[in-house]
């Protein structure tokens, strides 16, 4: 399982990223140590129906993923091949998500 962050419907280039499990948990331990404070988006196994994520909370989470660039993921490889794990690459992209609106974050199952 994982989570796909998108912005509006998709349908914009690269307004659409997957991640595995352990890369958002990663992406938001990161954020946290950024400064960024987002409980509700731990815990999203329970849930079934996508996440709001509103457009100040999306600003935050975005600077906060690039202050993490520049301290506590500066060791992160830059393309993990397998895409298993989080990566520089796919900050950028999730960063680049979070500069648009409508933000959606649901838990995909394996075959998505």
């Amino acid at each position: 399982m994982g989570y796909l962050i998108q912005a509006g419907d998709g349908s914009v280039p690269d307004t659409t990223v997957s991640v595995t499990d352990e890369a958002w948990k990663d992406l938001i331990g990161h954020a946290s140590e950024g400064g960024y404070s987002a409980p509700h988006l731990w815990e999203l196994k329970r849930r079934d129906e996508p996440i709001r994520i509103s457009d100040d909370e999306a600003k935050t989470l975005h600077r906060a993923l690039s202050k993490a660039l520049h301290t506590s993921l500066t060791d992160v490889p830059t393309i993990d091949p397998t895409g298993e794990r989080l990566d520089r690459d796919t900050v950028h992209r999730v960063r680049y998500v979070l500069r648009h609106s409508d933000i959606h974050l649901e838990r995909t199952p394996y075959w998505k």
